[in-house]
């Protein structure tokens, strides 16, 4: 290729992206004119006619060009409808080369003629790719085969295309900031030329064909890692031939034969993604191009998918691997990405897309944990003896303090405790506040008093405190219709549903959005089509008749009860309720802002202790007599991935999605137990000092509003509520002036879970959460504890701790405890 045709390929490209830019730009200034209801049609007309403009030229052009949009018809999912359905023409041949120049090639990489090599030779081929067009053979000796080879001169349209799309790249990055493609491209860059060399093909596949186990059936130790794929046979290779075994199957994008053979396309998929799983996490060595076009399915039965094109791979290094490892099991966000982390994103990006391009729904975590866990089989933390530090060198406040540090200790080296927080008050001061351990199996991060734990429905008692306050205000009346307070809630026979059901767990909406969280449980990100839910669905029964645990509804109906009464964001109203008067700013939230990722703990599960109680028909935890059914260790295991995300995490989810400090939550419940007065600060020795960090970390310019070292003066004269003490207690509880507003004898108060000692009698109130979080206060002797921890169980360590403190203190165990 002479440099006069590199120009105009080049000037073609450029025009091309010069093109669409403007094309875009000038329909984003011209929809500003435009009726809401024709904006869908002018968007989607721009984005078939950009479309169709890339892939004329991208077949024109052939080259990288192809590959990249073959990546990019995989994203189904991540780009509008018009390019992955036009962009997938590309996964299937593009125009063949000539069989003069197939022949030309072959017979001066092999140094014979085709008829010594070959007894038949289609001319037609198979397939036709970027880099190659693939034909199928015999071989003198009879062997079907087909012959992978290399176009003339595409050695150096790559090389050219590289540049051109890195020159694209920091044009669009100037252009448009937000969007940086530079870690992507830097990565292709430096691995695309390896395609280039066919010998390097055949090495890697022998490679992976080995790793998997694909010829000798070998075993894995572990029945986790086996993976059921195919690979064909390295016959023979050169720089620019390579000759395979051939395997007769159908594409993995023909659906159409797919269905007709009876193939489970879902198991397809799982399979593959084992295969990738294995080869990241085990083998450190990985095809990192799984696009359609990269696998066929056997045709007969077991349907098994047959792994082709091993000349993009990439070796990770024992460091990376475990890096990679790390980040897809605490399931972080990453600012700044190496090039080994892209690709590794890529391939999780296109083994996505093969389950959307095929209409199936697969669990990547639950398929590819186990291989990242074996990655790090040295890593994982194994309690106080690895960290001379493990409990947090913090101003011990009180003797039982000190004695509590030991239990966690002990229960640290028994593997029960991963990361945790316990904090009490006796009396209005701060007797307990300790951390201890790290934020995470695969993060050695130690737990710090500011510290968040994703709580679960430790969070209800919290919402549950914000419509108190409410109607401390007179913004809400218990004995009120929740329809008078939230118009659209009154359809579907809910018109006689108040207040103080929704508080109490009888309005008979206790299933009310479970359906999402199996059918899609990303929606409950979504705070108002949540809200839209539930003002439309129908209650199992009447009102007031049964206390039925509200596990999921809950929080979007009092959530929608104080945004409805209010006028006001549920987040604002949190803040002005609870937040800023407590003074714990940056450590109580239900939905995180950006700025605190460092700071959040990660979930994982006491295997051990949730074997156990699978034994056990009833549990007697308290966190787990709040539980429905549903919540079997299977749905558990499923929970942790979903709420370690940070999509979920930033969601507002009030019936369970806090993160709290345990000294927050203690503050909270010591504030409550004292009909709302604010207890004095904790200790200034105790670092970072409780409410020093900004409510909103990015948003530097208010941080005076929101820190709180400048409110800590005579908060202990403030009050939160204007009502009574032992009123208040009492509309917690449900009982004296409010008990004809609670079922008898139940479980639950007007929001808050009853707390009774061995004998029945009632001491208290509070809510834990599914895993062990806890926090509640003792009334009659002014005590307040919470308990926050990151490995859940069924309540086996908080359990521990809750005895151990009320016997130090010679105080009642609560009867969930004892």
């Amino acid at each position: 290729m002479g440099w006069g045709s590199i120009y105009v390929r080049r000037m073609k490209v450029f025009s091309l992206a010069i093109l669409i830019y403007l094309d875009y730009k000038s329909l984003k200034h011209r929809q500003k004119w435009t009726s809401d209801s024709e904006k869908a049609a002018l968007w989607e007309k721009a984005h078939e006619r950009n479309a169709n403009r890339i892939v004329k030229l991208i077949i024109e052009l052939e080259g990288m060009w192809v590959k990249m949009g073959q990546y990019f018809s995989v994203r189904a999912d991540g780009l509008p409808g018009a390019y992955p359905r036009l962009l997938k023409q590309l996964q299937d041949s593009l125009p063949p080369r000539c069989l003069k120049e197939v022949c030309r090639t072959i017979q001066k990489e092999l140094g014979k003629s085709m008829d010594d090599l070959f007894t038949t030779f289609v001319e037609a081929p198979i397939a036709t790719a970027s880099i190659a067009q693939v034909h199928r053979a015999t071989l003198r000796d009879g062997q079907e085969v087909v012959v992978k080879v290399q176009h003339e001169g595409i050695k150096t349209i790559i090389l050219e295309d590289l540049k051109d799309a890195k020159s694209v790249v920091e044009w669009i990055v100037w252009a448009e900031p937000k969007y940086n493609f530079h870690p992507v491209i830097d990565e292709w860059c430096k691995e695309a030329p390896k395609e280039l060399d066919f010998n390097k093909e055949a090495e890697n596949t022998r490679k992976v064909s080995k790793n998997l186990g694909c010829k000798d059936n070998r075993i894995d130790k572990n029945p986790e890692h086996r993976v059921k794929v195919l690979m064909p046979e390295v016959i023979q290779s050169t720089e620019r031939v390579l000759i395979l075994e051939y395997m007769d199957g159908v594409r993995l994008n023909d659906s159409r034969s797919l269905d007709s053979l009876g193939v489970n396309k879902k198991n397809i998929v799982e399979e593959i993604t084992r295969a990738y799983a294995h080869q990241i996490f085990l083998d450190g060595f990985f095809n990192a191009d799984p696009h359609p076009g990269n696998f066929l399915v056997t045709k007969s039965r077991p349907h098994l998918p047959i792994l082709l094109d091993f000349g993009f791979t990439k070796l990770l290094s024992s460091s990376m691997k475990h890096t990679v490892a790390k980040m897809f099991l605490a399931s972080a966000e990453l600012d700044a990405l190496s090039g080994d982390i892209v690709l590794f994103l890529r391939v999780l990006n296109l083994l996505a897309g093969l389950s959307t391009a095929l209409n199936v729904s697969v669990s990547y975590y639950r398929i590819i944990r186990p291989f990242a866990e074996s990655a790090l089989e040295c890593d994982t933390n194994e309690g106080p003896k690895d960290n001379a530090e493990w409990v947090c060198d913090s101003p011990v406040n009180s003797e039982v303090e000190a004695k509590l540090r030991a239990l966690l200790v002990q229960l640290g080296y028994a593997d029960k405790i991963l990361g945790i927080q316990v904090c009490a008050y006796k009396d209005g001061n701060v007797i307990i506040d300790t951390a201890a351990g790290v934020l995470g199996n695969y993060d050695p991060s130690p737990v710090q008093p500011d510290t968040l734990f994703p709580v679960f429905s430790v969070t209800k008692g919290v919402t549950a405190g914000i419509l108190h306050w409410l109607v401390d205000k007179g913004k809400v009346k218990l004995e009120e219709k929740v329809a008078n307070i939230w118009p659209e809630f009154s359809s579907n026979r809910k018109d006689l549903i108040k207040v103080h059901h929704v508080l109490n767990h009888t309005s008979g909406l206790q299933n009310a959005l479970s359906s999402l969280v199996q059918d899609n449980p990303m929606v409950l990100c979504d705070w108002e089509e949540c809200l839209k839910r539930v003002a439309m669905v129908a209650p199992e029964s009447e009102p007031g008749q049964q206390q039925l645990y509200h596990y999921l509804s809950y929080g979007w109906l009092c959530g929608g009860i104080i945004q409805h009464a209010s006028k006001r964001k549920f987040q604002d109203i949190l803040e002005e309720a609870m937040v800023h008067p407590l003074n714990v700013e940056g450590e109580l939230y239900i939905g995180i802002p950006q700025g605190v990722e460092s700071r959040l703990a990660t979930l994982t599960l006491d295997t051990n202790d949730l074997n156990k109680l699978a034994e056990v028909s009833s549990p007697t935890s308290i966190s787990s007599s709040s539980s429905p059914p549903m919540f079997q260790f299977d749905i558990l295991a499923g929970l942790v991935p979903f709420f370690n995300t940070l999509n979920v995490r930033r969601a507002i989810l009030p019936a369970a999605n806090g993160h709290c400090s345990a000294r927050a939550l203690a503050r909270y419940y010591a504030t409550l137990l004292d009909g709302g007065v604010v207890p004095p600060p904790h200790s200034s020795l105790s670092q970072p000092p409780l409410g020093s960090h900004p409510h909103h970390p990015k948003d530097t310019s208010n941080n005076k509003k929101h820190g709180g070292n400048s409110k800590t003066n005579n908060l202990n004269d403030f009050k939160i509520f204007s009502s009574q003490k032992a009123k208040l207690h009492d509309s917690f509880l449900g009982i004296g002036d409010y008990e004809n507003l609670a079922l008898p004898n139940g479980d639950f108060g007007l929001g808050f879970k009853r707390v009774c000692s061995k004998d029945g009698s009632l001491i208290g109130f509070g809510h834990s959460g599914l895993g062990g979080s806890t926090a509640y206060c003792d009334i009659s002797n002014r005590f307040a504890i919470s308990v926050t921890l990151n490995k859940l169980s069924f309540g086996s360590v908080t359990r521990d701790i809750i005895q151990f403190v009320c016997s130090e203190l010679n105080i009642p165990v609560p009867e969930e405890y004892a």
